[in-house]
């Protein structure tokens, strides 16, 4: 560790950063200008970063408004074609019945003239 000396008073906000204190623990000027020089260019790019970031976020949120659309179109489209294959499979299933129904009505009929006429 350095011996830099911090100020032990009230706070001084310089010192509260990575930078300041590289800054305070620097061996000499020219490293101390460099660790300042390097710490206002990464200050500059965060601040470029987030200006960008502000531009480019109602291009997000358009694009994400478009993906939830297409996928609630999608979702909904689904969700129709499955109402529709329930109410096919229904159909089917009613005529299944319906043509047990008739097969068994038409044996017993079948049994009972076959029981009738002692056949």
């Amino acid at each position: 560790m350095s011996t830099a000396t911090l100020p032990s008073g009230n706070s001084d906000a310089r010192y509260a950063t990575s930078a300041a204190l590289a800054e305070t623990e620097a061996s000499n000027v020219n490293l101390s200008k460099e660790v300042q020089k390097n710490a206002d260019q990464l200050h500059n790019a965060a601040g470029d970063a987030a200006t960008v970031a502000q531009i480019k976020e109602p291009e997000a949120v358009s694009a994400v408004n478009q993906l939830e659309e297409g996928l609630s179109h999608k979702t909904d489209a689904a969700a129709s074609q499955g109402a529709a294959d329930v109410q096919s499979a229904k159909a089917t299933a009613t005529s299944y019945v319906e043509t047990a129904k008739n097969l068994a009505s038409s044996a017993i009929a079948t049994a009972q003239s076959t029981v009738e006429t002692g056949t």
